[in-house]
């Protein structure tokens, strides 16, 4: 890996493993080209696993794990941990829009860190994925007599 891209790579790491305070990662990314050809870091669960750990723990707030998520979500240089990139995906954008999802919560967080850990005594028994169904909250909305409901569609929009 040549040097700018190792310099990329390094700038993703810091944010993906928190090795330093997330807006200040968060700012740094934002100053990366956004293009790339090749993945140059990989995400997996660990990553996720150490921020939620650290959210229920009060080390970060609901707001920085948002930006986390806003940040990684739909980067091209971002990879994901084979066999688990479906779920990593759901992740990022659920914690990256709580206007569409359901906000982030402890129990929320609870939910998600579940999955890729043995439960203690007092948790319920681990279920057979490797991730929960994500959480979310439908709003139904009222018939309209007389027309057909309009539709809505929420974009799902990468910079």
């Amino acid at each position: 890996m040549d040097g700018a891209r190792q310099l990329r790579a390094d700038v993703l790491v810091d944010l993906m493993e928190l090795r330093r305070p997330i807006y200040a990662a968060v700012d740094a990314v934002g100053h990366l080209d956004w293009d790339s050809d090749e993945d140059l870091v990989v995400l997996t669960r660990e990553h996720v696993r150490a921020l939620l750990r650290m959210y229920e723990r009060g080390t970060v707030s609901a707001a920085e794990v948002r930006a986390w998520g806003e940040t990684l979500k739909c980067r091209e240089d971002v990879g994901y941990e084979p066999d688990h990139g479906d779920e990593l995906r759901d992740f990022l954008f659920e914690v990256g829009t709580p206007e569409i999802h359901e906000p982030l919560s402890r129990d929320v967080a609870h939910h998600w860190l579940l999955s890729g850990q043995r439960p203690s005594s007092n948790l319920p028994p681990r279920t057979t994925k490797a991730w929960p169904e994500p959480l979310t909250r439908r709003r139904q909305m009222p018939p309209r007599i007389g027309r057909r409901p309009a539709k809505i569609a929420v974009p799902f929009a990468c910079h």
